[in-house]
């Protein structure tokens, strides 16, 4: 520094830099009432949103999906239980009608065996009754019930319900039927009602008594 120039205090110049420092900041600062240019996306944003309108598209073609399946469940499900209840009104009235045709054979039957003539022989109204049982095992036939066919004489308890026990002293007849009291039928491949049977049951010590 020259010996002859005059020495300026350094709080003096800060105090004439600083403002013009400011003021010409102030002069480069963009206007706030104008909107900054937004930057153009990048090929990142561009795919994101891409990807979020696919899953958009998705749930909603799900959820018409998911509309239009369950409305044809509920449409598909009234069918079936109208097809149903059609096809039980008219079976239940095919039965209805066959059984009053069973009715009316056995007033015909009736009025045979108390007519004004004789009592009829025994082997007649035997013949008149077994057409009438026959006619009835045709409608249960029809509906796909049918009779035990007499081969099961060995207690079988899926098949049997034994309503009495004759002891014997036999060992090979344990089990055995030996008297049918009702017959068993099966509807279809099951079993509709048992035979209720009188069956031997095995006693040694008879064997011993005798």
């Amino acid at each position: 520094m020259d010996e002859h120039e005059p020495e300026v205090p350094l709080l003096h110049t800060l105090e004439t830099q600083v403002p013009q420092s400011i003021s010409s900041l102030g002069e480069q600062a963009p206007d706030p009432g104008i909107a900054l240019a937004s930057s153009p996306p990048t090929p990142d944003d561009c795919h994101l949103q891409s990807t979020l309108d696919n899953i958009k598209s998705l749930n909603e073609e799900q959820l018409s999906f998911q509309r239009s399946s369950h409305a044809l469940i509920v449409d598909l499900s009234n069918r079936v239980k109208q097809i149903v209840d059609e096809g039980s009104s008219r079976e239940r009235r095919a039965v209805l009608l066959e059984l009053v045709l069973l009715h009316d054979s056995l007033e015909q039957v009736l009025g045979w065996v108390g007519g004004p003539n004789d009592l009829q022989p025994k082997e007649a109204i035997v013949d008149r009754l077994e057409t009438l049982r026959v006619e009835l095992l045709e409608i249960l036939m029809r509906r796909e019930v049918r009779p035990y066919d007499g081969t099961n004489d060995v207690l079988d308890r899926r098949l049997h319900r034994a309503v009495k026990t004759v002891p014997t002293s036999d060992p090979s007849l344990n089990d055995r039927v030996k008297t049918v009291v009702r017959a068993g039928f099966f509807w279809r491949e099951q079993v509709l009602r048992p035979e209720e049977v009188i069956i031997f049951k095995y006693k040694p010590e008879l064997l011993e008594e005798s």
